[in-house]
């Protein structure tokens, strides 16, 4: 005869092998979201800024360096979004 699980063959430890299973990916997840937490945690975001000769500069926040200076506001955005949504970070505009 068949050796796999039937209809009328322990459908209580069945279920609970589903639960346990279903805990377990449950956990696993849980320790993935931490992780992905952990690594933004570390991450600095973007600020794009009006410097004092009229160009706009691109830096990371709390950074004395700019990683990008440009004539245009709209370039230091565009430069600045790009970056940030390959990083998985936020971009703030000073306004002065």
């Amino acid at each position: 005869m068949a050796s796999g699980p039937t209809l009328g063959s322990k459908p209580g430890a069945m279920l609970a092998n589903r639960v346990t299973a279903l805990r377990f990916i449950s956990e696993e997840a849980e320790k993935m979201a931490e992780k992905q937490d952990e690594k933004q945690e570390g991450k600095r975001g973007l600020v794009v800024a009006r410097k004092s000769d009229g160009k706009w500069s691109v830096k990371r926040q709390g950074a004395r360096c700019a990683l990008k200076t440009v004539k245009t506001r709209e370039e230091a955005e565009a430069f600045a979004r790009e970056l940030a949504s390959q990083e998985g970070v936020a971009v703030a505009i000073e306004e002065k």
